[in-house]
């Protein structure tokens, strides 16, 4: 008893110091809390300049604040229904972690408001996000104290749905969730029948693995039997200063093919195509450019498709079949001029938009040394603009080539030319139109065009043109309705006519024309940005085989 007590006494005394010590701590880190804050300053915008000189020091980011929202704000009237309280309790927020490790800057790194525009851009276009803000409010010295808010969309999303488009009836079944507890990363499982062709799919995506940079997509699939894969990892361009990039992939994919269309009545033996593809490939910034981004860029890429037969020893034509191996070089240049708009593609939702000028090239230099049929240079160009025609109109352009060149057995070229013209006529009027020309030469019959249900001209069936030329037009005319049944989903009425032909280069097709009407569902708080239609079109054709009318439900189409 007396040995106890002596060691109770000794350890009791020993602690004393240990009190003092933290008490003193906790007082110094006050202390040195307060006058940190004496030193501090609101920071006011446009005045970084002056504060640098007088200090002598470059300004950095400092302190970084993130606050993550919940899917309604209770707070506001429309937001506070039973509903409304009921998703926030059942959902499980994004963590703060996650959006850091989504910033294109840290506490440290020189500041500027650019990044700050670019850390909302990049965080709005998260799926798990709705908006975003970044702001800077205080000034410690040389140090930009910075907050970011966002506020999260809801990504657990259980479903079944049944559609049709052109005659054609589809069906899914679906888990998926964008922000798996909250950490950023991508799960789905589905299975799907879009007419006779069935189809499973897993799938898995984190953009920042273990808190880094990298990125990593797996994609095992099932279609009608035949496995499918797609794998990739990689260093991505994650903000516009990022100095380098690299990534590594490969994909096994089949597509089956039973008929090439239903405008002439031809029928095609059932086939499928089986596509590979491996690639490695580089990229840096080239930081003594005049250019906002100008990268340049080379890898290795090795191609693979084969046609095969569902039946041994049925004919099949496998004269676009190919293997490929080469070394490419890549080159991008870009300036871009981003703009905040609402009801754009979406309805009622912040976009960001580049007005700017994006060219990227690409050369792949196909040799017989490197196992190749013969000596092909491969070259690839693609060019977007967008500009503004007054606060209340907008242009968009883009082209697209591909060509062989040097083959003598095959010639093989794509090119592809896409503009837009969208007027605000108010605040829930707009009017879109748009104009798209496509071809194809030298390709697998597998990559034709096709007109009639979700490839254009709703008031057709599926497929109802085919071929290795396509030119597609619509004007489409859409009011945003007030209704929004709870703030859950946001609505609008459209009326749109569509016009154009699918066809090849021997073979002629007539120029086909629908309209319709319809009704536009976007959710408010979906990891789901795309808008849901509900539409009927009637077609401009005398052909008496068409039926009056044909029923779209889907997303929105966009070609």
């Amino acid at each position: 008893m007396k040995d106890t007590f002596s060691l109770h006494i000794v350890t009791r005394h020993s602690l004393q110091p240990l009190r003092l010590s933290v008490v003193l701590l906790a007082v110094f880190i006050s202390l040195s809390s307060h006058a940190d804050d004496n030193r501090c300053v609101a920071w006011q915008p446009g005045g970084a300049e002056a504060l640098e000189s007088n200090s002598g020091q470059a300004l950095v980011f400092g302190r970084i604040t993130i606050r993550t929202g919940d899917l309604f704000d209770l707070s506001r009237e429309s937001e506070n229904a039973f509903v409304h309280s009921a998703a926030n309790s059942l959902h499980l927020n994004t963590r703060q972690g996650t959006v850091f490790n989504a910033l294109p800057f840290a506490e440290g790194d020189v500041f500027s408001v650019e990044k700050m525009l670019e850390a909302e851009r990049i965080l709005r276009g998260k799926r798990y996000l709705r908006d975003a803000l970044v702001t800077a409010h205080r000034l410690c010295e040389n140090r930009v104290d910075v907050e970011v808010r966002t506020v999260d969309n809801w990504t657990l999303t259980p479903s079944a749905s049944f559609g049709s488009a052109g005659g054609q009836t589809r069906y899914s079944f679906e888990i998926q969730d964008m922000n798996v507890l909250g950490l950023g990363k991508e799960f789905t499982l589905r299975n799907s029948r879009s007419g006779d062709e069935q189809k499973t799919l897993f799938q898995y995506g984190d953009d920042n693995v273990l808190g880094s940079r990298y990125r990593l997509g797996v994609q095992f699939s099932d279609m009608d039997g035949e496995p499918g894969y797609s794998l990739e990892f990689g260093l991505p361009f994650y903000s516009q200063v990022a100095t380098h990039a690299w990534q590594i992939s490969a994909n096994e994919s089949t597509r089956s093919l039973s008929s090439s269309g239903a405008y002439d009545d031809q029928q095609v033996p059932e086939l499928s195509l089986q596509s590979t593809r491996f690639e490695l490939q580089f990229s840096k910034r080239l930081p003594d450019s005049d250019l906002p981004t100008a990268r340049l860029g080379g890898g290795i890429r090795i191609d693979q498709e084969q046609t095969l037969a569902a039946i041994d020893g049925q004919d099949i034509d496998s004269a676009t079949d190919y293997q490929q191996a080469y070394p490419f070089l890549s080159a991008q240049w870009s300036e871009s001029r981003w703009v905040k708009r609402q009801n754009y593609i979406g309805i009622r939702n912040i976009e960001d938009i580049d007005l700017g000028l994006s060219v990227s090239a690409e050369a792949g230099l196909i040799l017989r040394g490197l196992g190749n049929e013969e000596d092909t240079l491969r070259l690839s160009i693609d060019l977007d603009k967008g500009w503004y025609a007054g606060n209340s109109s907008l242009h968009n352009f883009s082209f697209h080539q591909l060509q062989y060149f040097g083959s003598r057995e095959l010639e093989r070229k794509e090119i592809s030319v896409r503009y837009q013209f969208f007027y605000w006529l108010s605040d829930v009027d707009q009017l879109d139109l748009r104009l798209s020309a496509q071809m194809r030469d030298g390709f697998s019959a597998f990559d034709n065009f096709a007109v009639g249900g979700a490839d254009g001209l709703r008031g057709y069936p599926t497929r109802f043109q085919v071929g290795g030329r396509r030119v597609l037009g619509v004007a489409e005319y859409r009011h945003i309705t007030a209704w929004s049944p709870w703030s859950l989903v946001n609505t609008a009425v459209t009326g749109f006519i569509e016009g154009g032909r699918a066809w090849s280069e021997d073979e002629q097709a007539d120029t086909l024309a629908n309209i319709g009407v319809g009704l536009l569902l976007a959710p408010t708080r979906s990891s789901r940005s795309a808008v849901n239609r509900f539409d009927i079109a009637v077609p401009l054709s005398s052909n008496e085989d068409l039926d009056a009318f044909q029923i779209f439900i889907g997303t929105q189409i966009n070609f």
